[in-house]
């Protein structure tokens, strides 16, 4: 049984390292809630076999420990907050796990909060194109403005363009005294 188990998290692992790459390489990658599952699944049976190599104690229980260590460092960054919990080791060590926030999905389009650490700068994102399981990454936008509506974002083909537009309030006095609209054009 804890041979399986080790098999089925190297394969999961090795997969997800693979995956990475190729989605470096090329742009194409499973869509995000496929790869969250399989992370889990690592996670999972990474934990599962920290029970199994525990005792007696060997090396490799040390990788294992990854799987016990992070859960307590999140739950402890959460309770206590602070710049080295929260900001510094939380983005270590769940840099692999978190999913990309979803922020915007129309039939064509998907876009996402580019993860920069959890003292990272605002407001960029990545943009990708849906086929069935797949997506590939189109390009890197910065949305300049802090308040953007993604309720209210459209995000189209023109003329073998991509065009976002999306709408930010204008404050006076705290006040918003209008929605102004803007564009962003992406070439494919």
């Amino acid at each position: 049984m804890k041979k399986k188990i080790l098999q089925f998290h190297f394969f999961l692992f090795l997969f997800l390292i693979l995956q990475w790459i190729f989605s470096e390489l090329t742009g194409f990658s499973l869509k995000q809630n496929i790869i969250f599952g399989i992370k889990i699944l690592v996670f999972i049976s990474g934990f599962i076999l920290l029970i199994y190599f525990l005792k007696p104690f060997k090396k490799i229980s040390l990788y294992f420990l990854y799987y016990l260590i992070t859960p307590l460092i999140s739950f402890l960054g959460y309770l206590f907050g602070g710049v080295f919990l929260v900001g510094i080791l939380m983005s270590i060590l769940l840099f692999p796990i978190l999913p990309k926030d979803k922020k915007f999905e129309n039939k064509d389009f998907v876009i996402y909060t580019k993860f920069e650490g959890m003292m990272g700068s605002c407001c960029n994102y990545e943009i990708k194109k849906k086929f069935f399981i797949f997506e590939k990454k189109i390009d890197d936008v910065n949305f300049e403005e802090l308040n953007v509506n993604f309720d209210k974002l459209e995000v189209y083909y023109k003329n073998n363009l991509i065009i976002i537009e999306y709408f930010f309030p204008s404050y006076e006095d705290e006040k918003v005294i209008k929605n102004i609209k803007k564009r962003i054009v992406i070439s494919e």
